[in-house]
């Protein structure tokens, strides 16, 4: 099997972020994220490709640093600024112009997103309800060496963000029982008023 990469520039993305970040979670994050790993992010260039490693541990350092909580905030807002750079601007731009201003529309090209910042690294699904106010992303065959906490943390704060990038109140939540042994898991996505 090929080996899981991700993008460098998402962990460089991610490394300003917490560099952004208000104190006292600027301090949290990055006495967290080991120097090894801070230059191992800053060596390539942004289109280069990294160890899926690299990033699964920063997503780690990040959930040590802040707690799960505050994982999931920083990565709500972190994704949240992340659907305004370049490389990904034109993918949410395009779905809210086919879907319309729905949390469903961003959620149905989170997989081409993932596959422009990572390869080898599992698939993406964007699973239909049946309902108008709720959709499933679903991450299959993640790698082992990928199936961290930090990693599905990351997933739930972005997808929160699309909430948040189509002012739409909603909650995510995760089901990951078979996350560990199978590299699977489900996010619901629900806004609005539900069955």
């Amino acid at each position: 099997m090929s080996l899981p990469q991700v993008r460098a520039n998402w962990a460089k993305f991610t490394m300003r972020c917490a560099k952004r970040a208000p104190e006292p979670l600027r301090q949290q994050l990055l006495s967290a994220i080991p120097a090894e790993l801070r230059a191992e992010i800053r060596a390539p260039g942004p289109l280069e490709w990294l160890p899926a490693r690299v990033f699964v541990e920063l997503c780690e350092a990040i959930r040590m640093g802040a707690g799960a909580a505050g994982a999931r905030a920083f990565w709500r807002q972190s994704l949240r600024d992340a659907i305004r750079q370049p490389f990904i601007q034109p993918l949410a731009r395009g779905a809210l112009f086919l879907w319309g201003k729905t949390p469903s529309a961003l959620v149905r090209r989170t997989p081409q997103a993932w596959q422009r910042v990572s390869r080898n690294c599992g698939e993406l699904k964007a699973i239909e309800s049946g309902n108008e106010s709720s959709i499933t992303l679903r991450v299959e065959q993640l790698p082992a060496a990928c199936r961290r906490q930090g990693l599905l943390l990351m997933w739930e704060g972005g997808l929160s963000s699309q909430l948040d990038a189509v002012d739409t109140a909603g909650t995510v939540t995760l089901q990951a029982e078979q996350f560990a042994t199978l590299g699977c898991a489900d996010f619901v996505v629900r806004w609005g008023r539900t069955p």
